[in-house]
This record gives C-alpha cells, sequence and structure tokens, in this order.
C-alpha cells in the first residue's frame, strides 16, 4: 500500500545524521592538519635568511680531478707552453713527480678532446710565484707560518716573495685600515713578470702539512682569478689565497685591481675587504654587460659598505654597529653575487673562478674564521687564515718541512727571524 510519511522522513534524517558524523569526523583530521601547517609556518619564518654555514656533505665529484667546470668556454691552457725549452725544468723539485701526475691527470682529463694530452710532458711546470705582504711584528707572531710557506715553494720549485712592510703596528696585531692596503703597491711589479700563476695570501696564513702537496694552479679553472667559495657569513666574503693567472689575459687582471685600488683612500667596511666584495661584483656586472646582459647597478655600495670612520676605528668604538654593518653589507653582496653567477659551488664566470668546496680533491683555500670550525676543517684546510682577535701565537716552528733538504736554507734565510729578548 501507500507508504506513509514517517516512511519517507525517517530514513532521511537517518542518512543526514551519518553525514555529520562523518563530516565531523573529517573535520576532526583537518583541523589537526591546520593545526600542524601552522606551526610549521611558525617555525620557518623564525629562520633567518641566511644561516651561518654549515660544511656541505661531499656528494661523488661530477669531474675528473681537477677538470675545469668552465671548458666550454675554452679558456685556454692552463699552463704555459715552454717556447723551444726556454722555460724547461732544470732541476726537479721534491715534488716534482707528484705534481707531474696531477698535471698529467689535468691535462688528459680536460683537453684530450683538443688533442694537447700527448703533446705535454713535465719538462715544462707551471711557473708560480707565492707572494705574501707581511710587517716587522708579523715575521715573529707567524714565523711557523713564514716557515711552512718557504717549505711548500720549496717542494714545489715555486718562487717566493715576502715583502716586509715596516714595522707595522706594534709588537701586537692590529687592525689598522693603512696596513691591509700594504700589500697592493709592491705586488704590481710581480704582475709583470714571467710567471703563469702568482698566489696571493697575507702574513698571518699557515699553509697546512696536511695539505701540502697540492700545488696551487690545480685550482685554476682557466680564469684569470681563481677564489675559493663561500657561502653566507655576517663577515663577507673574505679575501686572501688568492690565484692570478698571470698567463692569461693581464689586461683584466690590471683591471681588476685598478677598480679595487678606487676605494684606497676612502673609509670603507673591512678596511680593503668591503671594497674587494664590492669589485667582485663590479667585475662581474661588467662581464655580463660585454655579453649583452643586465650587469651590476652597484647598489650594495649604499648598504653599509662606505663608513663615517676607518673601519678599524668602528671596530674598537663600536663593536656592534661594525657587526651590524656588515651583516646589512654581506646579505646584499651575497644575494647579488647569486643573481650575478648562479648558486654557491655552481657560479659561472668567464674571468672569476670559483673553487668548490664540494670537491672532496680539493682542499679548502682559505679557512678564515667562518671555516675553521667546521667539522671537516682540519682534513680540508690547505691555509688556515687567522683572521679575529684570537690569533695563536706561532713565534716557534710547528712541525718540520718533509724536505730534509730545506733546514739549512731556512737556518740561513734573512725571513727567519727571532724575537729579541
Amino acid at each position: 500500500g501507500p507508504r506513509s510519511l514517517f516512511d519517507v522522513v525517517l530514513p532521511m534524517m537517518d542518512g543526514v545524521r551519518g553525514l555529520l558524523r562523518l563530516l565531523r569526523r573529517r573535520w576532526r583530521a583537518c583541523s589537526v592538519c591546520v593545526i600542524f601547517a601552522f606551526l610549521v609556518y611558525a617555525v620557518l619564518r623564525e629562520v633567518p635568511e641566511h644561516a651561518e654555514f654549515v660544511a656541505p656533505p661531499a656528494p661523488p665529484p661530477r669531474w675528473h680531478y681537477p677538470m675545469s667546470v668552465q671548458e666550454e668556454s675554452d679558456p685556454g691552457l692552463p699552463y704555459r707552453i715552454c717556447p723551444k725549452g726556454t722555460h724547461a725544468v732544470t732541476k726537479k723539485a721534491f715534488l716534482h713527480d707528484h705534481d707531474c701526475s696531477v698535471l698529467q691527470n689535468w691535462t688528459w682529463s680536460v683537453n684530450q678532446d683538443k688533442g694537447w694530452a700527448s703533446e705535454k710532458s713535465c719538462d715544462c711546470m707551471p711557473r708560480v710565484l707565492v707572494y705574501t705582504w707581511t710587517t716587522e711584528n708579523t715575521f715573529y707572531m707567524f714565523r711557523s707560518d713564514i716557515y711552512w710557506k718557504m717549505c711548500y715553494a720549496h717542494m714545489h720549485g715555486f718562487d717566493l716573495v715576502i715583502i716586509d712592510g715596516g714595522n707595522g703596528a706594534s709588537a701586537s696585531w692590529s687592525y689598522n685600515d693603512d696596513l691591509v692596503w700594504g700589500w697592493f703597491q709592491p705586488i704590481q711589479k710581480y704582475l709583470e713578470q714571467d710567471y703563469d700563476y702568482l698566489f696571493f695570501t697575507g702574513g698571518d696564513y699557515l699553509i697546512t702539512e696536511r695539505n701540502i702537496k697540492f700545488p696551487i694552479w690545480a685550482w685554476s679553472l682557466g680564469h684569470d682569478l681563481t677564489v675559493m667559495d663561500q657561502q653566507w657569513t655576517e663577515f663577507g666574503f673574505n679575501e686572501n689565497a688568492l690565484v692570478f693567472r698571470l698567463s692569461g689575459d693581464r689586461s683584466w687582471i690590471h683591471r681588476f685591481l685598478d677598480m679595487l685600488h678606487e676605494y684606497r683612500y676612502g673609509t670603507y667596511l673591512q678596511g680593503d675587504n668591503g671594497p674587494y666584495m664590492e669589485t667582485i661584483l663590479r667585475a662581474l656586472g661588467r662581464e655580463l654587460e660585454e655579453d649583452g646582459q643586465p650587469g651590476y647597478d652597484g647598489h650594495c655600495a649604499s648598504q653599509g659598505l662606505v663608513l663615517d670612520m676607518p673601519a678599524s676605528k668602528l671596530f674598537k668604538e663600536d663593536f656592534d654597529t661594525y657587526r651590524k654593518k656588515n651583516t646589512v653589507f654581506s646579505a646584499c653582496f651575497f644575494n647579488t653575487l647569486e643573481a650575478l653567477t648562479g648558486p654557491g659551488n655552481q657560479r659561472r664566470s668567464k674571468r672569476i673562478g670559483f673553487s668548490s668546496l664540494y670537491d672532496p680533491k680539493m682542499p679548502w683555500a682559505n679557512c678564515w674564521l667562518a671555516m675553521r670550525h667546521l667539522p671537516n676543517a682540519k682534513e680540508m684546510c690547505f691555509g688556515m687564515h687567522w683572521t679575529g682577535m684570537d690569533k695563536p701565537d706561532h713565534r716557534q716552528v710547528e712541525g718540520r718541512c718533509p724536505d730534509p733538504s730545506f733546514e739549512p736554507i731556512w737556518a740561513a734565510s734573512p725571513h727567519n727571524r727571532v724575537e729579541k729578548s
């Protein structure tokens, strides 16, 4: 017979109640998701844009040691060909055979497709000048560092120049704006001499015995200037351990240094280091402009580079302000550097090479304050740069040069200075 109203309504009500129960359970699940998403957002928004650099894990190398990442631009030979034996090796250095092996592996991996590998022999090795500018007090304070620089050059058959900049500050190290520019003028004449590479370091730079076999020219990727890549720290991109390729375009090197020298007589962040960072950006910008791309408009210069007083004075009198200015300028620098060249350890430039921190076969050239505390620094650091105020006392030589023929040279060297009591 015909169905009553209740027969129709009651099942509908049961269905509505079931739907509400289902929605209630789903709402509980959704509310949990919403709360979790909000907590994740709250945590992430507290993370600074630039966290402190942590040593990256070393992935499998992407190229054969030490193959260039820039070979597609044909940067040129990694060393100069000896014309008719003019620059042939006349006396084998202690590490000649080791360096020969590195050179042959390099030539083969990079240039075999160009037919160069079969033409090269180790009768002609790269000619290198290790250049250090220092002051008289630094000779005493970092005597061990000078010892290991001399040992390194002797073992590889490199030339070494240590420029004595005079009395400097005092018997103790002092951050001084005039001193930090002291290296600039003396280096000019050596840039014109008959070398393939010039390796520039400061007086407070120790070459480690662990990585002393590494020839500095193996960092060069065929660029006019090679520096160790760095990631963000509040004190910027540190200037040390620069590899100038003199067998390439020396005119570019002079233009780069002339650009840097424009800041010599002003008051700038970190003395010469802030201008060094700004010069890198300007040089990279010009490179892009030459290729018809947008360059660098100089906007970081207004982000703390220019100071109202010498950096050394601000450092001593108002360190908090000094630190804040470094943080602001460094953030601008690294963001702009990435925009011009790509992300860290993947940077691309025809003129400036950035030695990767990821390649386990490439030691770190410049272990300054931001690098020395990293867990793998002991294994990876080629050179310790004693930035910061906690400089070690290296008046006494620590360790002994692996080449026994070096000891008489050190004993008779004018650079072996013992502080008078």
